[in-house]
């Protein structure tokens, strides 16, 4: 926990910025880097039955770090995604209630 999905955006472009994706997340929200979870979900766009160019989607779920982090999270994402190559990129925040998340049939 946080959780970033990513989408859009081509596997190795993640693999390539994380450790230094995580080491600045690090810096805003006060977790180990061992919660930081980051998966790549292979996609593919489609429109007018083509398909379509890469958009990078960046789903974050974490728990309520307030609207200052978030702005720093996606501003640290985006800054990273830019490097990588890619122009656009949209950063979706999931604030999850600490009482309906569970690991290992507790909540927080």
């Amino acid at each position: 926990m946080p959780q970033l999905t990513f989408k859009g955006i081509k596997r190795q472009s993640v693999i390539d910025m994380s450790k230094a994706l995580i080491d600045e997340l690090e810096t805003i929200i006060p977790v180990p880097r061992e919660h930081f979870a980051l998966e790549h979900v292979d996609s593919m766009y489609i429109m007018d039955g083509k398909v379509a160019a890469e958009y990078p989607l960046i789903y974050v779920n974490l728990f309520d770090r307030g609207r200052d982090a978030e702005d720093q999270v996606a501003k640290a994402i985006t800054r990273h995604v830019h490097k990588a190559g890619y122009k656009n990129v949209d950063v979706i925040f999931t604030i999850l209630e600490r009482n309906r998340y569970y690991e290992n049939g507790e909540h927080f």
